[in-house]
């Protein structure tokens, strides 16, 4: 009798323990989850958010167009691609996106109106292609010079591409794993990250025709696999830099971090005539994220789904935003507008947005 007692116990224990290991992280803000930002503050906003303010365009992951009306609330899809879109504008009724076929970036022109596309451009000397639409023109930049192409939006391209001469901007250059471009007035300003366990640099700032200068107020704060991205850094036009460093846990990367690869978030500030750095805001655990900065405040998303306003002035933190509970959410800004995509069991992203008024 005893042994069948025993044999019962030892059953409902081993069963205990075989749930316990299959049990799940909770369904939200799990290691898993994915909080992505897309900028801290509109100035850094996809350049398609920038020209106009009636709609939001954004890509899904990576082939879907969509526009987000701010008036009707409403998100339709604006074009499925057929290729995984690297980066992409709107003019008017066309609509141009690059992409990368077996090492070969090629952009392609589609009439949003009659839906007829063709590839405008091809190149299979370069790594990296940038695009952006100014007075009707298709602006074409490449690694492989330090200038632009361009040609009329409706043009025909293998005719009428010709170098522009006005130097093409975004970020004063493409940005790369190594080397962000920041523009404080107008000084251009390179800002470098070095992962090298070997670097007796980690983090260094340039400003163009000056000499190269040490960013130290990282060095107490354990972020040797971070990195420095232009998206989350904007400047007072004056002589400061201001950003956000999510710092890394993950060896292999530092942008787009699962929970799991996030020790925490930290505000920063750079001089870049007197070279002083500081560390405003310490989130100290990745259950708060650093999601925007409007120049007065940060803005904090927490582990309770609401979003909190928080002043550097005197530490208030107030409630501005609950959101529903998701572990994929996309946080961007545009105009005047906090815009946050999450994502449950729909294929498609649903947005809830916050008027900001000053």
């Amino acid at each position: 009798m005893k042994k069948i007692v025993y044999s019962m116990v030892l059953f409902c224990l081993i069963s205990i323990i075989a749930s316990g290991c299959t049990t799940r992280d909770d369904s939200v803000f799990s290691k898993d989850g994915l909080f992505r930002v897309e900028c801290i503050n509109a100035k850094g906003s996809n350049i398609n958010n920038r020209t106009q303010d009636e709609y939001y365009y954004y890509l899904e992951p990576y082939c879907d167009i969509y526009c987000y009306s701010y008036k009707d609330k409403e998100q339709e899809l604006l074009y499925k691609a057929s290729y995984a879109v690297q980066n992409y504008c709107i003019s008017n009724e066309y609509l141009f996106y690059t992409y990368d076929i077996d090492g070969c970036k090629k952009i392609n022109r589609v009439n949003l109106e009659t839906k007829n596309e063709d590839c405008i451009y091809e190149n299979d000397d370069i790594d990296s292609i940038q695009i952006t639409t100014e007075n009707n023109y298709l602006y074409i930049m490449t690694d492989e010079n330090d200038y632009a192409y361009r040609c009329k939006v409706n043009g025909n391209f293998k005719t009428d591409l010709e170098e522009a001469d006005l130097f093409f901007e975004i970020n004063d250059g493409i940005s790369t794993n190594t080397e962000q471009y920041v523009k404080v007035g107008n000084k251009n300003i390179t800002i470098r990250s070095n992962k090298s366990a070997k670097a007796k640099i980690r983090y260094s700032y340039q400003v163009e025709g000056e000499k190269e200068k040490t960013i130290n107020c990282f060095d107490e704060y354990e972020c040797g696999n971070s990195q420095l991205f232009s998206q989350y850094m904007i400047s007072d036009d004056a002589n400061t830099i201001y950003g956000v460093m999510c710092v890394s846990n993950n060896r292999m990367t530092s942008i787009d971090l699962y929970q799991n690869d996030i020790k925490k978030d930290v505000f920063f500030s750079l001089n870049i005539d007197t070279g002083d750095s500081c560390i405003l805001y310490d989130t100290e655990n990745n259950k708060t994220r650093i999601i925007g900065y409007d120049g007065k405040k940060l803005y904090l998303f927490k582990d309770n789904y609401k979003i909190y306003s928080y002043s550097l002035e005197n530490s208030e933190e107030q409630e501005v935003m609950s959101i529903p509970k998701s572990n994929d959410v996309i946080f961007d800004w545009s105009q005047q507008y906090l815009i946050v995509r999450y994502r449950n069991d729909d294929k498609e992203y649903k947005i809830k947005t916050l008027e900001m008024i000053n």
